[in-house]
């Protein structure tokens, strides 16, 4: 487990607790999520990595959990299996669909 697992897994869990979604860093938001970190960390500065976790935490609350398949589904139509720096130099990024676009 990295150092920055233990405290995920608390902020988790409290947010379960407060009936909020889960908070899960796709892939494609590993680079910008370790940037704003490293920004906090460096610079006290902590507005990008609230906006990165506001992000992931409505990303997480658009998608489909309810089996593996319909999990599977909306991790590859939101981009979150594409590497970072690939998304970084093709302009992708982290999509959160909206209801009407997601198959019946």
């Amino acid at each position: 487990m990295n150092t920055t697992s233990t405290p995920r897994i608390a902020a988790n869990n409290v947010l379960l607790a407060a009936r909020q979604n889960r908070i899960v860093i796709a892939n494609i938001l590993r680079g910008d999520y370790l940037s704003a970190l490293s920004r906090v960390t460096n610079y006290a500065d902590a507005d990008g990595f609230y906006r990165v976790l506001a992000y992931a935490q409505r990303w997480v609350g658009a998608g489909d959990w309810s089996s593996i398949d319909s999990a599977l589904s909306y991790l590859e139509r939101s981009n979150a299996f594409v590497d970072p720096g690939e998304a970084a130099l093709n302009g992708v990024h982290l999509e959160i669909p909206s209801w009407s676009a997601l198959p019946g």
